[in-house]
Parts: C-alpha cells; sequence; structure tokens
C-alpha cells in the first residue's frame, strides 16, 4: 500500500483488474521473479480490493458509532452528574456503601479560623494595591492629555432608570378587605351593586385612621355614629370590633433571638464587627467562598431558612445585578446581634438604603452568621403573612350557613329601602389586638351616614374555630375542614 489514501489504493486495484480482464487475459505474468497467470494476478487484486473496502465501511460504522457516543454524552451530562450528587448525598456517611458505586466522601473543606479569613482578605487587599488593580471607575478617571487638540466633548445623558425603593408595608388606610364571592353579590332596590367595596371606603375614611390611636375613633357630626337598626339583631358587645381597640402592626424589626439576649462583652463585639466587615468585603467581592466559611448550616436569608449550599447559590444568582453595599453606623447591641444602615447599589445605578442586621453565633470559638436579613423585608413579610391570614379568614366566615342565611336576610330587607336612605350590603374584618386575640368579621348594612353590623363573627386564628353572635349569645359554628386548615396554616 503506498503513502496515497486508502481509497485511492483501492480504484488503483480497480483499474489494475479492469485493464488485465480487457487486455492481458490468458496470458502468464513474471513479477518479481515468479510467474503468476492472470487469473491469480486478478484474485490477489480483488482480495485487496475486499479488504480496503472493509476497512472503510467500518472506519465509517465507527465515526457514526463515535458520534453516537459523543451526542449521548451531550445529552445525558447533567443527569449523570445530579446522579452523582444524589447518590453522594444519600450516603454521605456511608463511605464502603458509596465505594460500591464507585464513589468516594468528600473531604471536608478545611474552615478557616476568623483571623485566618482576615489575613486572607488583607493580602488579597494588599496584593491589589501591588499590581495597581484598579476597578472600572478609577480606570475611567485615569485619562491622558494632549497639547495642539481641539477635543470637543460629548455628553450623552444616560438612559433613566426607575428607581425601584423599597416597599414599605401598606397604611391602616391602604388595608384592602378581600372581595365577597361573586354568589354573595346582590342588587340592591336603588340598582346599584351590593358589595363590601362601600364599606373599605367608610373604613378608611372614618374608623382605619384611628384604630392605631389610644383614644376612641372621633365620627365627624355629618357621620354619626354607627348603630343597629331597630328591627335587627344587635351583635353582641364582645364581638363587635371596637375603632377605640388599638390595631395589632406587624413588627417592623426582627428581635433577636434569646440566646443573644446578653449583652456583649468588649472581645465578643471587636469579632463581630470584624465578621461583619469580612461579610461585607466578601458580599462586594462577590466572593462565595468566603460567604461559605461565614456562613452557619443552615442559614436564614431574609426570613427564609435554607442549607447553607442552597444560600451560596441564591449570593451568586444575585451578584449578577448587584454592584457594591456600603455600611454604616454598625452597632452590636446583644450578644451576636449587629444592625447598621446599609446602602445597596445594583448595576444599573439603583440606590436602595435599609436597616440591615446579622445575626451570629459562636461555635468552637468561631462566630458564624446564621440570620442575615433587614427589617424592611421582615415588616414586608410581616404584612403579607397577615394579608394571606385575612383572606383564610373571610373565607372560612363567608362558607358557613350562618353568613349566608345573614346575606340572604339583609338582602331580603333592602328591597324594602327608601329611595332617601340608599344601602349597600357591606362587610368589615378587624384583625386580633390587645384586647382581642381573635379575628372579628362583621356582616353589616351600609348606609350614607350609619353602618350598622347586625351579624358578627369570630375566628380563633390557632384553632380555626368560628364563633357567631346573636341576641342568644355566642355559638360555634360548623365550618369546613379545608378552610379551617388553611386559616392554621396562614395564620400560624
Amino acid at each position: 500500500m503506498s503513502k496515497q489514501s486508502l481509497q485511492a489504493d483501492i480504484d488503483e486495484y480497480q483499474d489494475f483488474i479492469n485493464g488485465i480482464q480487457k487486455h492481458a487475459t490468458n496470458i502468464n505474468m513474471t513479477i518479481a521473479s515468479q510467474t503468476y497467470t492472470t487469473a491469480q494476478v486478478v484474485q490477489i487484486l480483488q482480495s485487496l480490493v475486499t479488504a480496503g473496502t472493509s476497512v472503510l465501511s467500518t472506519k465509517t460504522a465507527w465515526h457514526d458509532a463515535v458520534q453516537g457516543n459523543q451526542q449521548m454524552e451531550t445529552q445525558y451530562a447533567a443527569f449523570i452528574t445530579n446522579l452523582r450528587q444524589t447518590i453522594t448525598a444519600m450516603y454521605s456517611n456511608a463511605e464502603s456503601t458509596l465505594a460500591d458505586f464507585g464513589l468516594s466522601p468528600k473531604k471536608p473543606r478545611k474552615a478557616l479560623t476568623t483571623a485566618q479569613l482576615a489575613a486572607r482578605a488583607a493580602k488579597a487587599k494588599a496584593t491589589r494595591e501591588a499590581r495597581g488593580t484598579t476597578s472600572k471607575k478609577q480606570k475611567a478617571a485615569i485619562t491622558g492629555s494632549v497639547t495642539g487638540v481641539t477635543i470637543t466633548p460629548v455628553t450623552t445623558s444616560p438612559s433613566s432608570s426607575t428607581s425601584a425603593p423599597a416597599a414599605v408595608p401598606p397604611s391602616a388606610s391602604d388595608r384592602k378587605i378581600p372581595a365577597m364571592p361573586p354568589a354573595q353579590a346582590r342588587a340592591s332596590a336603588s340598582g346599584m351593586v351590593v358589595t363590601r367595596k362601600a364599606m373599605r371606603r367608610f373604613l378608611g375614611w372614618v374608623l382605619l385612621p384611628c384604630l392605631a390611636c389610644d383614644e376612641p375613633a372621633k365620627i365627624a357630626p355629618s357621620q354619626p355614629t354607627p348603630t343597629a337598626s331597630s328591627h335587627q339583631f344587635v351583635a353582641a358587645p364582645s364581638a363587635a370590633p371596637s375603632a377605640s381597640v388599638p390595631r395589632a402592626q406587624p413588627s417592623a424589626a426582627r428581635s433577636p433571638p434569646t440566646s443573644h439576649e446578653a449583652p456583649p462583652d468588649e472581645a465578643d463585639a471587636q469579632s463581630i464587627h470584624a465578621l461583619v466587615g469580612l461579610w461585607n468585603e466578601a458580599i462586594n467581592a462577590h466572593d462565595a467562598r468566603t460567604l461559605a466559611a461565614l456562613y452557619a448550616d443552615p442559614v436564614e436569608l431574609y426570613g427564609t431558612s435554607m442549607p447553607r449550599a442552597r444560600a451560596l447559590a441564591a449570593k451568586r444568582a444575585s451578584f449578577a445585578k448587584h454592584a457594591k453595599d456600603e455600611l454604616s453606623d454598625i452597632q452590636v447591641s446583644t450578644r451576636g446581634h449587629a444592625q447598621f444602615r446599609k446602602k445597596s447599589t445594583s448595576r444599573d445605578g439603583r440606590v436602595v438604603e435599609v436597616t440591615g442586621y446579622l445575626e451570629a453565633r459562636e461555635t468552637s470559638g468561631r462566630w458564624l452568621i446564621e440570620s442575615e436579613g433587614d427589617t424592611t423585608t421582615d415588616a414586608n413579610l410581616a404584612r403579607a403573612m397577615e394579608l394571606r391570614c385575612e383572606a383564610a379568614v373571610d373565607s372560612i366566615v363567608y362558607a358557613t350557613a350562618e353568613a349566608k342565611m345573614a346575606i340572604k336576610r339583609i338582602n331580603d330587607g333592602l328591597k324594602n329601602a327608601r329611595a332617601d336612605d340608599p344601602v349597600n350590603l357591606s362587610g368589615m374584618i378587624v384583625p386580633p389586638n390587645p384586647g382581642n386575640a381573635a379575628w372579628s368579621v362583621g356582616i353589616c348594612e351600609n348606609h350614607v351616614d350609619r353602618m350598622p353590623c347586625p351579624y358578627s363573627f369570630e375566628v380563633d386564628p390557632h384553632t380555626a374555630v368560628v364563633t357567631a353572635f346573636d341576641v342568644d349569645g355566642p355559638k360555634a359554628l360548623k365550618t369546613d375542614p379545608a378552610l379551617a386548615a388553611k386559616v392554621r396554616e396562614a395564620c400560624k
């Protein structure tokens, strides 16, 4: 075989065969001092053609097989990785079992001490200074100078981006009352849609601004105090939602764990200050490796407890939009609890300022962060939880037979409403407060100048027991078990 390609050799052998069969049949040939008949020569050439063709077909099949294998490897690469991680996690404490799978447990990474972390951060900072490493803004500030050239600066106004400030929990007057189910809406004699929308306005204008006051609500003379009409049941005084009871508000700041109530000594305060500094440097450097050494396992991030690995994944994802955090007014108020003002700047230039905090615990001589958050997020989470509880309470009350009967009775009475006294079916709901640990729900008549609530209910948020109040006194109602479970879950 020559140095040319195998296909060229096969073509050459076939040409020999064709030429012999055409011009040299039935003769003898002396090749390398040996005599061959043309039939013997053709037989040798044909065997070479057959062998070469077999090689080519096998090579093509091999290439196809290799390509198919590569495609399969690419398709299932993520699956195999996840399978390996799953098996390792399932039998992480059984080294012999992992060996049966051909795997070995991960070697635990040696945790660095606070001093080592501080030394590493200092070394990194010194290295940046020695190499002259600068940020994008610092590089942009360095420019060359020229002479003899007139430069006309071109100013381009940056594209405006709407800054998204931290969300603030709605005030009492912005409080939304869950809409009444469609089946419970009725048309009044005046043709108006019967909903609790008017009640919501009434509460926003008159009652709710006073729910957080220590003095009874003062209603304007043009809007007399709501009273029950003479021909209807009057709710028991203990059940009627009172406008003079202070309204419970979600906590604006998260309280430190009871285990950290002791005031810090000087050494602990210094350690926690150092921990806050290292945490802030790691956040700004987008250094998840350092964060892994600072976080406990599990750790709570902004109201959600999670494994450390998941917390680090969340941090890595947030780095894509994060530019830097600036901390000020750092205070270590109790042992393990540090609070500070945090100014966060995103890559698109948005700035949000909040009161942040870290809660840490000391383990084997090292302080680890077990909770990270800010008071604005805590207040929003508390408000969202209260709204979920309110919706569940509203649903369980209006699903009872007694509430449906109350709505029917009021609607029947509305048919006889006077033209000069338009009225709508409405309702009100008041959260637990220091004077009453239960939710209060009222089914009311909304007149122009008054709003009597002849039917009143209370819901215990912990047991989901619904109690109705009428002239005969309190009465526990039969409720939907599924709705009761939702109340207990939403209000826990």
